[in-house]
């Protein structure tokens, strides 16, 4: 997302008398040298120590609770279906919270990456495929579907209007978890999957936010 030009390329800005505890910090810091730029190019420069905190303790705790639902309804796989589970699981929970953090909505929203979200977007048809494969017994119906309404409502929401992107992403979400569950239902425990990574992409990955911070917390990690 483009800040205005008043504040791009600034630090972080307080936003008036009615929250003066909180700052956006527009400006995107520049990717460590070596092997920690790569990690900074795929989860976002400079996250706050908070932020990192969150994805630490908020994907485990998730992890525990899928696994907790998908046990209490006896789901049964075979061992490759739960590996392919388990890392899609990890992925998407850690996307959820790693895509709605600052850092990475100052990243994959700086001005001209329209193509670049859309392409991490269109990777996700693999991770939809394996699961078909893997865990859901060659479901095609269920790729076909969900492949079709990720990208298509992708495209959707990347050409919205930036004033109401957020709300009609919301309602994308909500109809595509549905006409999912509805269209191609799979098994008890696993109706998750589909809505969590419609999640992971149409909401946290491509909705652009202002990088909020506190004033007092904005020392990064």
């Amino acid at each position: 997302m483009r800040a205005p030009s008043s504040l791009r390329g600034t630090a972080p800005v307080r936003q008036g008398p009615h929250r003066p505890d909180l700052a956006i910090a527009w400006k995107v810091p520049a990717p460590r040298p070596g092997w920690r730029g790569a990690v900074d190019r795929f989860f976002g420069p400079g996250p706050t120590r908070v932020e990192v905190l969150v994805q630490l303790c908020g994907i485990p705790i998730l992890g525990v609770l899928v696994l907790a639902h998908v046990a209490s309804v006896g789901v049964q796989l075979h061992w490759w279906g739960v590996i392919a589970l388990a890392i899609f699981t990890i992925d998407a929970l850690g996307g959820v919270l790693t895509n709605s953090t600052g850092a990475a909505k100052r990243w994959y929203h700086r001005p001209g990456t329209r193509g670049e979200r859309l392409r991490f977007v269109s990777l996700h048809v693999v991770h939809l495929a394996l699961i078909a494969i893997l865990v859901l017994d060659q479901q095609w119906g269920w790729l076909a579907l969900n492949a079709v309404l990720l990208l298509g409502l992708a495209l959707l929401i990347e050409h919205t209007p930036l004033p109401v992107r957020r709300p009609v992403a919301m309602g994308a979400l909500v109809a595509a978890a549905l006409l999912s569950a509805t269209l191609v239902p799979v098994p008890d425990g696993l109706g998750w999957i589909a809505p969590l990574l419609f999640l992971k992409l149409l909401v946290a990955h491509l909705i652009p936010e202002a990088p909020f911070a506190s004033v007092d917390d904005a020392t990064t990690a």
